[in-house]
């Protein structure tokens, strides 16, 4: 392969801006090809390995950005995208040595000192966070780096400085140059500093105009035609059909819509000693691609083909699943990936022990927290009221299919009923999952675990009830929600 060099400096540019503007499929599809003919070239190397973390690539993206660190070992940005790959495998440690391994090279980095910053958050340590980044502010560094305004204002934010993060982001907002991945960041940031405020519409005319930035489209139709093939191919005829896995107590699945309090069961859960909280696995996900290769993923990965569920692919998938989830060396072991209700059928025959805890909250508060956050990874309905909608409304409609059709013990966890009595309820989860009660259960924000979702604040510290009915708030602009959503969904 050939390219006149004007060519590929702008290949370069083009893929430059979409990484900017938070396309990262769009730019690894540009650098990859520049990179075989750039083999040597550190910085475009770097620029890859950053976009293919971000594009959900994680081992890939480590290969290239140790590439590129061996040609130009002092290239310090390398350590903060290596960090990001551990952050995304949940090894926040190994995270930490590498970002302090370019601070090394760069003490003043700015990139490295707000990656050090949300870490530092995600420890649990936000006012250390603050204290990090506060000189830098105050020496007016962020005017030519908004990725550090974005990091302090985070910080801020975690440690209840409310105010002052909705006034460092607004002074950024003012920047007519800030690229929309960014500026989308910045307002999400800000509409979260409002709502804990009370200035209620600031803060949805923030949340909508960065959920309107987010490049997310979703074909409601096309994700119903789905769920229709899912139910019509899941029957109980189908799954008795199929070969079953070996019985064995762990793991535990816990599924539900994002945003409607699997994080905070889980770590009540793995405050018990018997428990190995897996966190967000992506390796059921993996199974169904394996076993369905040519399945379009583009709405979520869905496996609907129970007659593939041969003894031999059912020994073969649960054995390689427990094992790369180590689930194999636990006594319970917990996979919170909420989507994995779309995988209940299969579920059912790789594990016919598994227990599923299925999280449930009031329709319109799980639709509106999922559209106040901007989430890692391909979210596309969560970005648009009539899409959450519609998602919810197919949602609670498998759920009632998968309660007629498998036979998988399903305890159904209200969010509400855990605010409101959380000892009775946390005592039912420990019963549920077959284990002895233990009071740690109770102080589950003493947990020293990171949980690295959304909810990370709210699982530091002890049930509140500010989040229930938390729409009321909004009401007046929520319209397009209230319509979509079929009450008759709701069990």
């Amino acid at each position: 392969m050939t390219m006149p060099r004007q060519q590929q400096e702008a290949h370069f540019r083009e893929a430059t801006a979409r990484y900017d503007r938070g396309d990262f499929a769009g730019a690894v599809a540009l650098l990859h090809p520049l990179s075989q003919l750039r083999r040597r070239d550190a910085r475009l190397l770097r620029l890859l390995g950053s976009a293919q973390s971000q594009a959900g690539s994680v081992p890939l993206a480590r290969e290239t950005l140790k590439r590129a660190l061996a040609l130009q070992p002092a290239l310090a940005e390398a350590y903060r995208d290596l960090a990001a790959c551990d952050r995304m495998e949940g090894r926040f440690d190994e995270a930490l040595v590498n970002i302090d391994t370019g601070l090394r090279l760069r003490s003043d980095h700015t990139e490295l000192l707000a990656y050090k910053s949300d870490l530092l958050c995600a420890f649990g340590r936000a006012d250390e966070a603050h204290d990090l980044l506060a000189p830098l502010i105050e020496k007016g560094k962020d005017a030519k780096a908004p990725w550090l305004a974005l990091a302090y204002a985070t910080a801020c934010a975690r440690s209840k400085r409310h105010e002052l993060a909705a006034a460092v982001i607004r002074r950024q907002l003012e920047n007519q140059e800030l690229g929309s991945h960014l500026r989308t960041h910045l307002l999400f940031t800000l509409g979260a500093s409002l709502d804990k405020l009370g200035e209620y519409e600031d803060a949805f005319a923030a949340f909508r105009e960065a959920n309107e930035m987010v490049p997310a489209p979703f074909d409601a139709h096309k994700h119903r035609q789905r769920i229709d093939e899912t139910i019509e191919s899941w029957s109980r005829e189908a799954i008795a059909d199929a070969s079953k896995g070996r019985s064995v107590e762990s793991p535990i699945f816990i599924v539900g819509m994002a945003r409607s309090g699997t994080t905070l069961v889980e770590q009540i859960l793995a405050s018990h000693p018997a428990v190995q909280a897996g966190g967000e696995r992506i390796e059921l996900p993996q199974v169904a691609h394996r076993l369905a290769p040519k399945m379009d993923p583009s709405l979520g990965i869905f496996f609907n083909q129970p007659e593939k569920l041969t003894e031999k692919t059912v020994a073969s998938a649960s054995a390689w699943y427990l094992k790369a989830t180590g689930a194999d060396q636990a006594s319970r072991f917990i996979d919170k990936l909420p989507d994995n209700f779309i995988r209940l059928g299969m579920i059912a025959c790789l594990f016919p022990s598994a227990r599923i805890i299925h999280c449930t909250r009031n329709p319109i508060d799980t639709c509106l927290s999922c559209y106040f956050h901007k989430f890692r990874g391909s979210i596309p309905y969560a970005y648009n009221l009539k899409s959450l909608g519609a998602y919810y409304n197919d949602y609670r409609r498998l759920m009632r299919h998968w309660k007629t059709t498998i036979d998988l013990p399903i305890m159904d966890v209200s969010y509400e009923e855990l605010i409101k009595d959380q000892e009775t309820v946390s005592r039912r989860l420990v019963s549920f999952v077959g284990l002895e009660w233990d009071n740690a259960c109770l102080r589950f924000y003493e947990t020293k675990r990171i949980a690295n979702t959304n909810s990370m604040d709210q699982v530091r510290q002890p049930v509140y009830t500010t989040s229930v009915e938390r729409w009321r708030h909004y009401e007046t602009h929520l319209g397009d929600l209230l319509a979509a959503i079929d009450e008759s969904a709701s069990e």
